[in-house]
């Protein structure tokens, strides 16, 4: 049942990004762009999605990456709430579970938050909100994983 969810939901991405691709209009930045490539370029041009592309990119990339991406991009206070070797172990379940991680769409932005539809290596969807601080350097002020979980409502992961 999962397995079909998931087929459907790439089919209707994949043809509203056909129908969207070829509409007249330029579409408000406000509004979800569906993509499923998970190239540099399909994430927003823009701070925050600098930031969560990077993230990404680390997530994909190992621990050592993982801790330069987060010793690097995080925000003072972030990096207070919780120490590395607790985020690596995290970042460790997470990445076990998940797998690698690619854009589907941008779901809703604003000029300091993204939340991303991403999908993990076994093609379930997952959504992702990224919040960086709204002053300079702009570090990432947090990120978060939304996700439902069957009988129990909604569960998440914070980082």
């Amino acid at each position: 049942m999962a397995r079909m969810r998931t087929a459907v939901l790439i089919l209707l991405a994949m043809s509203i990004a056909a129908s969207t691709s070829n509409a007249a209009a330029p579409q408000p930045a406000a509004k979800s762009i569906i993509r499923h490539t998970g190239k540099a370029s399909d994430w927003p041009d823009t701070k925050v999605g600098q930031r969560a592309r990077g993230w990404v990119e680390a997530f994909a990339s190992g621990d050592s990456a993982m801790r330069e991406f987060d010793t690097k991009e995080l925000s003072k206070e972030n990096l207070a709430k919780k120490g590395m070797d607790e985020r690596i172990a995290n970042y460790r379940k997470l990445h076990e579970r998940l797998g690698k991680l690619s854009l589907v769409s941008v779901i809703k932005q604003t000029p300091v938050e993204l939340t991303v539809s991403l999908l993990d290596s076994s093609m379930e969807p997952h959504e992702f909100t990224f919040d960086i601080e709204p002053v300079e350097p702009y570090k990432l002020a947090s990120i978060s994983l939304k996700e439902v979980v069957h009988g129990h409502g909604m569960a998440g992961f914070h980082h």
